[in-house]
């Protein structure tokens, strides 16, 4: 790998500065991945978004699901976050979720 190449996964090292490393957070929607780290705390639902940042994770029916009266305004939200493509091997890595809601 050259000097300067970045490897992605769904949760790396993020060198802010050399006193400060933080743990970037990703979460994957429609195949590409989304930069939530700052967000976390700031989700209205809490903190369940940290377990779609493990790698393997899906996040699509998830969000689809659990904001679909609001998909204007999480898209908006989600347009503020640093967005990249997943890779095919990332794609490969899927576990698929079910959610089933009772009532």
């Amino acid at each position: 790998m050259a000097p300067n190449q970045t490897t992605y996964m769904s949760a790396i090292p993020d060198v802010r500065n050399s006193d400060n490393i933080k743990t970037k957070k990703e979460i994957r929607y429609e195949g590409d991945f989304y930069d939530v780290t700052e967000w976390i705390n700031r989700h209205p639902g809490g903190k369940i978004i940290v377990f779609y940042t493990e790698i393997g994770e899906d996040a699509t029916v998830a969000i689809q699901q659990f904001h679909q009266r609001a998909t204007n305004k999480v898209m908006g939200i989600m347009g503020s976050f640093t967005k990249r493509t997943a890779t095919s091997q990332e794609l490969q890595n899927n576990k698929p979720k079910l959610i089933f809601f009772l009532s």
